[in-house]
């Protein structure tokens, strides 16, 4: 793993403070080690950083007082990424990420200012901080929002129109259409088995060749190994037979067909599940993060499952209009829990909480309550049948 570093522009010099703490307090912290998570922080100093310069102040000279006028800042400004006011949680997270820098920094004698000592007696209650983080609760900070609203699991319907925009399963490509089925299985596999985007990116062809899916059950399930999840957790998560088949018929096909037209040595042939495809500008190569959040959001506008905003543009103030996906790439694995609930529900089990939570990979089940418990009136009263794909109407005739 690559060490996270701050450099100073224009010169490119390396900004050592800052880039000491992201590997003291991130890369070399048992729970905040993942690459997604330094990299936040990261940018959450550059910000500060970038701040200090434009005001000609030297980071070690800083106090609250410059603190309190970038958070006043971006509450009052347009975020650049967005074009939209900046969320409170987002300027509560950057200032924690300050705070928490001051105070390593006072820790090292580097710093003497009163920064290092703000909020010194509280505690950062974010999941996976350590101890001594600076706390939330601290009236410098503004007042978070909860991030409930954020959870919008698919509906039946939107599923089944999202489902043809994304194209065919393998079986259904080779019948009569030839889109690739890429897209499709990404959607499906982190659908059933409950997969975050990064744990989907980090899928291997192999795991799969070795499975032994039984064609006459196809809704049984097996198992597959996640390994490095959410907090560096691995464990095991159930795919469905069909899906293992369709997954297998993809690496042997239109996989394989890929890589073979590129030319590529079996030798320097990638272990990833899903590439980038012929029209990529760098075809054949396993797909980023980003690209699978990308694939969704655009999938959702093509299949009008979209909302227009209006937006401001920070550098003269001006309104346009964009249209916003209703869904996100994490969406799929909530809705994996409100339509498992239900199944579950519908076939007798009491209490399904336990079988979501073991597939999410949820430390407690207490979470996994707590997380869906508002949304599973969403689809009460479904029909039952004997496995969720025939519930939602998705089930496909086999032979």
């Amino acid at each position: 793993m690559h060490e996270p570093y701050i450099v100073e522009e224009p010169t490119m010099r390396i900004v050592e403070a800052p880039s000491i703490f992201l590997r003291e307090d991130f890369v070399e912290s048992s729970s905040r080690a993942s690459v997604q998570t330094w990299r936040s922080a990261a940018y959450e100093l550059k910000y500060w950083l970038e701040f200090l310069r434009a005001i000609d102040l030297d980071w070690t000279i800083a106090t609250v007082e410059d603190l309190k006028t970038w958070r006043d800042l971006m509450i009052r400004g347009i975020s650049p990424h967005t074009g939209e006011v900046y969320a409170p949680n987002t300027i509560r997270t950057r200032m924690l990420t300050v705070l928490a820098f001051y105070r390593f920094a006072g820790g090292q004698g580097w710093y003497s200012g009163n920064l290092a000592t703000h909020g010194q007696d509280l505690t950062d209650d974010r999941p996976g901080a350590s101890a001594g983080r600076p706390c939330k609760r601290t009236r410098l900070l503004p007042r978070s929002k909860p991030k409930r609203a954020a959870i919008r699991p698919f509906s039946v319907q939107e599923w089944r129109k999202f489902e043809t925009y994304l194209g065919p399963l393998p079986r259904e490509r080779e019948a009569m259409d030839l889109r690739s089925s890429r897209n499709r299985l990404i959607a499906e596999i982190s659908l059933w088995g409950g997969l975050r985007v990064a744990e989907t990116a980090k899928l291997e062809i192999h795991p799969f060749l070795a499975m032994t899916p039984n064609p006459l059950a196809p809704h049984a399930h097996q198992r597959l190994w996640i390994e490095d999840g959410k907090g560096g957790k691995s464990g095991w998560v159930t795919i469905p037979n069909y899906l293992v088949e369709e997954i297998v018929l993809f690496i042997q096909g239109e996989r394989e067909d890929l890589l073979t037209d590129l030319r590529t040595p079996k030798s320097k042939r990638p272990k990833a599940l899903f590439l980038s495809g012929r029209e990529s500008n760098d075809p054949g190569k396993p797909l980023t993060k980003r690209r699978y959040q990308q694939i969704i959001s655009e999938t959702c506008i093509q299949a009008g499952l979209c909302t227009t905003r209006e937006k401001i543009n920070p550098e003269d103030g001006s309104t346009f209009t964009t249209t916003v996906p209703n869904h996100t790439f994490h969406d799929l694995r909530h809705t994996y829990a409100t339509w498992t609930y239900w199944a579950e529900r519908n076939l007798g089990n009491p209490e399904p909480w336990v079988k979501i939570k073991t597939q999410l990979r949820h430390a407690y089940v207490q979470t996994t309550i707590d997380t869906y418990i508002h949304l599973v009136e969403i689809f009460k009263g479904m029909m039952v049948p004997v496995n969720i794909r025939d519930m939602l109407g998705l089930g496909k005739q086999r032979e």
